[in-house]
C-alpha cells in the first residue's frame, strides 16, 4: 500500500495540530459567549437590596433571642435592619409597611422571609401573616417597616 504523499495544503489547514489549536480557542472563547447570551437573556439586574432599611417592630409578644434569626436572614439578603423596638401595631396588625412603590418588590420579599421564619418557630397566628402595605407618610422611600404581631 502505497503512503499519500503531503501536499503543502494539506499540512497548512488539515494537520492535527491546528485541529488542537482549534478546540483550545474553542474552549476558551465558548464561556465567554454562553456568559454574554446569559446575561442578556436575564433582562431586568437583580434587586440591590442594601439601599432598604429595615425596622423590625417586635412588640405583642416575648420573642427573645429569636428576632436574631430574622435579623440575620435579611442580613443574609443584603437587607440593612436596624435594632428591633418594642411597637406594636395595635390597629393594622402585622404587615411590612412601604412609603414608595418602587419598594413594593422589597416589601414582599422581606414579607416572605420573615413569615417563613416566623412559622417555622411557631412564632405566627393562625391567618396573620405579614403582607406588604403602601403607606402614604414622608419617610424615605427604601424604608420598611416590619410589624410581626
Amino acid at each position: 500500500m502505497k503512503a499519500k504523499a503531503k501536499t503543502r495544503n494539506s499540512e497548512r489547514y488539515g494537520g492535527p495540530m491546528n485541529l488542537c489549536r482549534f478546540f483550545l480557542v474553542f474552549a476558551l472563547c465558548m464561556p465567554g459567549v454562553l456568559h454574554a447570551q446569559q446575561t442578556q437573556q436575564s433582562g431586568k439586574p437583580p434587586r440591590d437590596n442594601s439601599k432598604y432599611v429595615v425596622f423590625i417592630h417586635a412588640g405583642g409578644k416575648d420573642i427573645g433571642n429569636q428576632i436574631g434569626e430574622i435579623t440575620i436572614a435579611l442580613l443574609k439578603e443584603r437587607y440593612i435592619v436596624r435594632a428591633p423596638d418594642k411597637d406594636q401595631d395595635k390597629i393594622g396588625g402585622p404587615g411590612v409597611d412601604y412609603f414608595d412603590d418602587s419598594a413594593f418588590e422589597a416589601a414582599q420579599d422581606v414579607a416572605k422571609i420573615v413569615n417563613g421564619i416566623l412559622q417555622n418557630l411557631k412564632l405566627q397566628d393562625e391567618g396573620k401573616t405579614l403582607k406588604p402595605r403602601a403607606q402614604r407618610l414622608k419617610n424615605p422611600a427604601g424604608y420598611l417597616g416590619v410589624w410581626l404581631f
